[in-house]
């Protein structure tokens, strides 16, 4: 969702539908479908970056693609840095501190609502010494999963299967070798 100068908002759909919410009215429009960006694409965050140009991304790892908001038209930016945009907190959108090159610079789990079974881990940080391990928990505390990530230079970038959870809610914890917990990300499982 993201607002213009006239208090209005804008709300993008995950299928690339937008809804115009005219707050002085309380009533929402459908404006149109967002045209450019591939048929699969499901659109996960919006955001307006330093040009005041509507920027969409997807939870998938898809490209992010700058939206004309007066034709709804999407050209995609340049550079192919696929990020793992499943929220708008995630640190890799509406802040490019995090991105450098094609390289995240920290620990993160993706997608945090699971549709097709596999969550990403994937990171960079020098600081990260030894493998880690990662502890999937459900809603009660119990260790449904374990297992261990490998870590080369830093750099983490491995598929989990979860295709024996049932749907629900679950607490991934990341580890580091003595320990010390690195990361506690809240994912649902919706297959």
């Amino acid at each position: 969702m993201i607002s213009d100068a006239e208090n209005n908002f804008y709300v993008f759909s995950a299928s690339g539908n937008v809804f115009k919410v005219m707050t002085k009215e309380l009533k929402a429009k459908f404006v149109g479908k967002v045209t450019g960006i591939p048929e699969n694409y499901s659109v996960n965050g919006s955001a307006v970056n330093a040009a005041g140009r509507v920027v969409v991304a997807s939870a998938k790892g898809a490209p992010l693609y700058e939206v004309d908001l007066k034709t709804l038209i999407a050209k995609q930016l340049p550079g192919n840095l696929n990020l793992p945009i499943y929220d708008l907190a995630s640190q890799y959108f509406a802040n490019d501190k995090g991105v450098k090159g094609n390289v995240l610079s920290k620990l993160d789990v993706f997608p945090t609502r699971v549709d097709d079974g596999v969550i990403n881990i994937m990171g960079n940080d020098k600081t990260i010494k030894g493998n880690l391990s990662l502890m999937i928990l459900d809603m009660s505390g119990k260790n449904v999963l374990k297992q261990n990530l490998a870590v080369k230079d830093g750099s983490v970038s491995q598929q989990i299967n979860l295709g024996n959870l049932v749907n629900g809610t679950y607490i991934v914890n990341i580890t580091d070798h003595s320990g010390k917990a690195i990361l506690s990300k809240k994912i649902i499982v919706n297959d």
